[in-house]
């Protein structure tokens, strides 16, 4: 919760920085695909000629790598006394791994990314410190192996200058960040205090750093991963250099690996990229090792160091929770697949591969899967836009057929390569199996499968007939009915391929097999249209009236039983939750009416189910920042979309320089003759016209509109049961006005609608605010809540970043910062509101379904 905002100075801060940083990295990346483009095709041929044990070793030994980078991380937050978990510290080495590669010095750079990631467990403070304690404890471990090393080869006079000198600046670059991080932390004398005096920001930070218990046992079993991490790199070496055939030598893997470490540790760009293979093949070419055998070593190495991880660390983005790269790829997969499929049924099968597969399956049975596999790819087409929408069915449809494709393909003519893509389709929609639960109505499918039978056997007598009548007719013998029944399913099924026949059976098969297909693409639509409609579980608005007076704790709660809601009641009828729907979509007004938290966990936990059930996915809108655990349990994701602005009645004054144009209103509007009036209900008929034309006035300016869901409507029979604010001229014509509305939130009132007409005098609305104010002030309120500015520029350090560039930059957007700037003057407390949703493709579409549900029509319940 924060006070009133002040809006930062622009000029050459951490965000010009950033914006320099992602440049230079994106230039790095572009060079960075230019070079290694050959040493990814070496590479391939490597690997097709090396051994595929010691590669299989080699695979498994880096994922030990990675595991052990994650327990490097754990054990240096718990050496501070922070904890997090060994998934969340694989995720936080991954991702840091990925953007190292392309930014300078990436090695360390990459320490100061994604903090974010932890802020929920542990501070800014102890990530900070925790990335210095795993940045000391790795450049212990490689002075503890490259220094033995480089004295080795300094003995022998076989060192370069080169490698020397990248020793001693890493030895000296270790030494320095101890000696700071020890004398910052613990000594706290001069340099502790003149970097507190220069740079401010981080007084705070080290300070909890420094008032921090330090464990040297931790940090010594850090320090001990890190050793064993480095053991880890040097059986990469050795393994290498026996997958291709050289004898490998432990001296030589842990030399050639010191240097490589040392190059990589100093290397301002790119990891290393270049240097650290000619370091390697030097080093092993002073052993005895031919030139070029040094050479595919060190490229084979570079696979399992630097590859394999960078390979990981694209997963750890992609595979993220929520990802839509995740909801996306399936379906982008699928309609791939399906092209592949058609492709591959088309064009004719390699001879080799149909020779050596003729031993073992007939040639029907290959004829067969051919067409399997062009029946499945015209499917995958069909599904992948279904499974786009999590429909349950597509996800269904598109494991069977990747599964009959994986068969089918091996079947036809050994095309492995299509059967490895077909596997990993089922590899991947396992994996995202839980994203697929859109339902639909059974009843709707078993009629739609009932009229396709019926379709198939009229086509099936109508085929029998047309090829008994186009092959002469005749007598109805048993051995001519049976020979042309099973021509006519041979077409139905796509099996007969002999289209050269005579007397019109040519055009007899098309139209047989255009039918049949006409019939087995409405079959497999029936499954994904017509979604199940019903709604919650719902009960009498009263009651629902009832247990806001009861348990509401907030200021939309009134909106929770407007006549635009459906309502969701739990078993007992203790508790509810208001939404309105829209298409496969259930937006919640913001938390349900609960007895308490447990009772309100259980709610949220039956409507999920409930949703899951009818193929619905949902949205929870405007929740408040405490009541974000609510919503843990749910695996669900949140962004902040605003802030509320809180004014405190009792504290409120307009006194002051900030408030100079609020006095100037009040005193101008006072001064003409203008008044405050509060009209308490019921309302007159007269009254009530009197605000439909101030109303309609302001609709009509500048393109205004009604909304509902989260705020009401002009609806006189609602507004008759109000009490109404307005501001009048001697000639009591309204000029502007609000309807006051409960607030279940304890002290606090609130108002709906407040509208003013194209003639009103400037600052009516100041005026009419700062009365409402003092009116709401004398009747013992403590606190106004003005309602909600969305991507609020208070909100400026939690909003996500592409809301804010939309808020910045795009003209639709400027109202938001407008209508903030209008209600800071008032010296508000501004509260963070947030949005829970599922998975990005579903925030994606937040905007168009909450345009739709506020579009609703307003009726009676």
């Amino acid at each position: 919760m924060n006070r009133t905002i002040k809006f930062p100075h622009r000029g050459l801060n951490s965000s010009f920085i950033r914006v320099v940083m992602a440049g230079l990295g994106l230039s790095l990346f572009i060079c960075f695909l230019k070079a290694q483009h050959l040493d990814l095709v070496a590479i391939k041929t490597i690997l097709t000629r090396a051994n595929p044990f010691a590669l299989m070793v080699g695979v498994v030994i880096t994922g030990l790598y990675i595991v052990l980078q994650g327990m490097l991380y754990q054990y240096s937050f718990r050496s501070i006394g922070a904890r997090i978990s060994i998934k969340e510290a694989v995720n936080l080495f991954l991702k840091r791994n990925f953007v190292g590669t392309f930014l300078p010095a990436g090695t360390f750079t990459s320490l100061a990314f994604f903090e974010g990631e932890l802020h929920s467990k542990v501070s800014k403070a102890e990530i900070r410190y925790g990335s210095f304690l795993f940045a000391l404890a790795s450049l212990g471990s490689v002075l503890l192996v490259s220094i033995p090393s480089l004295l080795i080869l300094l003995t022998r006079h076989q060192v370069r200058t080169v490698d020397l000198v990248a020793a001693v600046l890493m030895l000296a670059l270790t030494g320095t960040i101890a000696l700071c991080g020890y004398i910052l932390l613990r000594r706290k004398g001069v340099l502790y205090h003149w970097v507190c005096q220069k740079f401010p920001r981080l007084t705070a930070h080290l300070h909890e750093v420094g008032s921090k218990s330090f464990s040297a046992t931790t940090f010594a079993k850090a320090c001990l991963i890190s050793c064993v991490l480095e053991v880890t790199g040097v059986a990469h070496l050795y393994i290498a250099l026996a997958a291709i055939g050289l004898q490998p030598s432990v001296e030589t893997s842990v030399i050639g690996y010191a240097i490589m470490v040392v190059v990589l540790s100093i290397s301002p760009f790119l990891k290393g990229l270049g240097a650290i293979e000619i370091s390697l093949s030097y080093v092993q070419t002073l052993y005895g090792y031919p030139a070029i055998g040094a050479a595919t070593a060190a490229l084979l190495f570079r696979f399992f160091e630097f590859w394999l991880p960078l390979l990981a660390s694209v997963g750890a983005f992609v595979f993220k929770k929520g990802s839509l790269v995740l909801r996306l790829f399936p379906a982008a997969l699928l309609f791939s697949m399906g092209i592949v499929n058609i492709v591959s049924g088309l064009t004719p099968a390699l001879p080799e591969r149909l020779y050596f597969l003729r031993n073992f399956i007939p040639l029907p049975v290959s004829q067969l899967s051919t067409l399997a596999v062009i029946l499945a790819g015209v499917l995958m087409l069909l599904s992948s836009a279904f499974l786009m929408n999590g429909a349950r069915n597509a996800w269904w449809m598109a494991l069977v057929i990747s599964i009959v494709s994986f068969i089918a393909h091996l079947t036809k003519a050994l095309d492995y390569e299509e059967s490895l893509l077909a596997l990993l389709m089922c590899g991947i929609l396992v994996y995202t199996r839980k994203a697929y639960f859109v339902r639909h109505d059974r009843v709707f499918q078993l009629r739609s499968f009932q009229k396709a039978v019926i379709l198939y056997a009229l086509l099936f007598f109508l085929s029998t007939a047309g090829f008994y009548i186009v092959q002469g007719g005749g007598s109805l013998e048993r051995h001519k009915i049976s020979h042309v029944a099973v021509t006519a399913v041979e077409n139905m099924a796509f099996i007969n391929h002999d289209l050269a026949g005579k007397n019109g059976e040519y055009f007899l098969i098309c139209v047989i097999q255009l039918c049949s297909a006409s019939i087995m693409v409405y079959m497999l639509v029936s499954l994904y249209f017509k979604s199940i409609e019903k709604t919650g579980i719902t009960a009498d608005f009263d009651e629902a009236r009832l247990l806001v007076q009861k348990y509401g704790t907030s200021s939309m709660d009134y909106f929770k039983t407007y006549p635009d809601k459906e309502l969701f009641f739990d078993p007992s009828n203790d508790s509810f939750l208001a939404y309105t729907a829209s298409a496969r979509y259930a937006v919640v007004l913001e938390n349900p009416v609960a007895p308490d938290m447990k009772a309100g966990s259980a709610i949220l936990r039956a409507f999920e189910d409930h949703c899951k059930t009818i193929g619905r996915r949902t949205f929870y809108y405007r929740v408040s920042e405490e009541d974000l655990p609510l919503y843990t349990s749910l695996e669900k994701q949140f962004i902040l979309i605003g802030q509320e602005a809180i004014v405190d009645l009792r504290g409120f004054s307009l006194e002051g320089n900030e408030k100079k144009s609020l006095r100037h209103a009040v005193h101008k509007l006072e001064s003409t003759g203008y008044r405050f009036n509060a009209y308490s209900p019921p309302l007159r008929e007269s009254l009530i016209q009197q605000l439909r034309t101030v109303s309609d006035d302001w609709l009509h300016q500048n393109g205004h509109h009604e909304a509902g869901f989260s705020q009401g409507v002009f609806d006189e029979a609602m507004l008759k049961n109000c009490t109404i604010l307005t501001v009048e001229n001697h000639d009591q014509k309204i000029f502007a006005f609000l309807n006051v509305i409960p607030s279940y939130r304890s002290g606090e009132c609130t108002y709906d609608l407040i509208r003013h007409t194209a003639d009103s005098p400037n600052g009516v609305l100041d005026y009419l605010l700062v009365k409402t104010i003092e009116f709401f002030g004398d009747n013992d309120f403590k606190t106004l809540n003005l309602g909600l500015v969305p991507m609020a520029a208070g909100a400026a350090a939690k909003i996500n970043g592409l809301m804010k560039f939309y808020r910045d930059h795009f003209r639709q957007a400027s109202r938001f910062n407008k209508s903030f700037v209008y209600k800071n003057k008032f010296g508000p407390v501004w509260e963070n509101r947030y949005l829970v949703y599922h998975d990005t493709l579903d925030l994606l579409r937040f905007p168009s379904v909450l345009n739709a549900i506020s579009k609703a029509r307003v009726g009676s319940k």
